[in-house]
């Protein structure tokens, strides 16, 4: 269902700014093209910025199994 798997790690600098916007976008864009249709990524259950920002990106919580990871995945069309 979601068979990528994305991690993306900005610098405090580069954060809130656009450039993980960008920079998801830019994969997306990459990876749609060669026909990888579901990514997912784990997030540590206490970066609560972080969660927003994949929630914002359009990823929904999945299962996850672990009490310190979020897993969350995304569609991509």
């Amino acid at each position: 269902m979601y068979p990528g798997h994305l991690h993306m790690n900005l610098l405090p600098i580069a954060q809130g700014v656009g450039f993980g916007r960008e920079l998801l976008d830019r994969w997306i864009v990459c990876t749609t093209e060669l026909g990888l249709r579901g990514v997912h990524v784990g997030v540590n259950a206490r970066n609560e910025r972080a969660i927003r920002f994949w929630a914002r990106m359009g990823f929904a919580e999945l299962h996850s199994p672990r009490a310190r990871t979020v897993s969350k995945g995304r569609h991509l069309t």
